[in-house]
């Protein structure tokens, strides 16, 4: 037989009982999708990403639990918006002082001192240091250690003072800075020494 070639080939047709098993078929998909079925179905136990915790919350979800607050350590900036923040507590350059005297003592700080009282990073140059005492800026004990006035700046938070020392009956001397850091939160440390001659 001779087919146009633009003329679509007829659909196949099907029996009567074919067509009313089809009926039946598409009957019963309705009926699935009927709102009370679907209703059924929701009730039922689900998984898949329903379940998970990190799925976004559908109308159907459970939300009777707690609000939770994924802001972190920033959840009171707007709180405290245009309040000054407490500023921590500093030590006193009195304070400094005494340490800078009991750290130093006449001759130079004791091995539990250099331990103990020095922060990391100043032990790691000191021990990197050789040819001298970094802490004391000298090749040898002094015989005589005093302590000069202490300057702090809070906004830096750090205290220094000019440290004296002397030899052979004061008839040889020197001078460096010794740094300590101000925070109360620690107990107060020797931060840093500059071992240039203090101007002036």
């Amino acid at each position: 037989m001779f087919r146009h070639p633009s003329r679509p080939p007829r659909p196949a047709r099907f029996s009567r009982p074919a067509r009313a098993a089809a009926a039946a078929g598409c009957a019963a998909v309705l009926a699935l999708a009927a709102p009370g079925a679907a209703l059924a179905h929701d009730q039922g136990p689900q998984h898949g990403p329903r379940d998970s915790q990190y799925a976004h919350p559908g109308p159907l979800q459970d939300r009777s639990g707690p609000a939770q607050d994924h802001r972190g350590p920033w959840r009171d900036r707007a709180d405290s918006r245009g309040k000054p923040a407490p500023r921590a507590l500093q030590y006193t350059a009195e304070q400094v002082h005494r340490f800078l005297v009991d750290f130093y003592g006449e001759h130079g700080p004791t091995p539990w001192e250099r331990a103990h009282l020095v922060t990391g990073e100043l032990r790691l140059k000191a021990a990197r240091t050789t040819g001298y005492d970094l802490l004391l800026c000298a090749r040898s004990a002094p015989d005589d250690i005093r302590i000069g006035p202490v300057t702090t700046a809070a906004s830096a938070g750090v205290g220094w003072a000019t440290v004296y020392t002397s030899w052979d009956g004061g008839r040889e001397t020197s001078s460096f800075t010794a740094y300590v850091f101000l925070d109360t939160a620690a107990p107060p440390m020797l931060a840093d020494v500059d071992c240039a001659a203090p101007a002036g």
